[in-house]
């Protein structure tokens, strides 16, 4: 059953305990959780997820090399869907941290599955940036992410906000 087939108590309920899990996982130093919702073949699950981790790593600075060190691991994972989640992750850590998050773009801008570099396309650079995709990828000063504004080309391309 689809997320949005679950009537609003069952969303809210199975949202706080993804929400709990995923906390709980990335705190005992485990990252099952975060693979488990970054493979779910409903999308709204995996934005739950992500949205999720992004909270987590704000929330709880202590998890946050944990969190990055997750989401280095899945992004090698071989499921397109979960190396597009984890982009979507870094979004929402780049929002405000995107320095910290930025390789994950670069790699996920020449990925071989289109959903993935499609994930990197759509994210919006937002604040006081400027911002340039390359063939080597994005060099930036003083930016941060959000979603779904962007478009990049191999060649040099100047990204700045609408």
């Amino acid at each position: 059953m689809g997320f949005y087939d679950l009537p609003k108590a069952e969303r809210d309920a199975l949202v706080a305990n993804m929400n709990e899990r995923l906390l709980d996982d990335l705190r005992s130093g485990g990252d099952d959780y975060p693979l488990e919702y970054f493979a779910d073949e409903d999308t709204y699950i995996r934005k739950t997820a992500y949205v999720a981790i992004g909270r987590i790593y704000y929330a709880h600075p202590r998890l946050n090399d944990h969190i990055i060190h997750v989401l280095q691991t899945l992004l090698a994972n071989s499921e397109p869907r979960v190396r597009q989640t984890v982009v979507n992750a870094a979004g929402e850590i780049g929002k405000t941290d995107f320095v910290i998050v930025q390789q994950f773009f670069d790699t996920g801008l020449f990925d071989d599955h289109h959903s993935v570099r499609n994930a990197v396309i759509g994210l919006r650079l937002t604040g006081p940036c400027s911002a340039i995709a390359t063939g080597a990828g994005f060099a930036t000063a003083g930016c941060a992410v959000s979603s779904p504004w962007m478009y990049a080309r191999k060649s040099s391309t100047a990204i700045r906000p609408p």
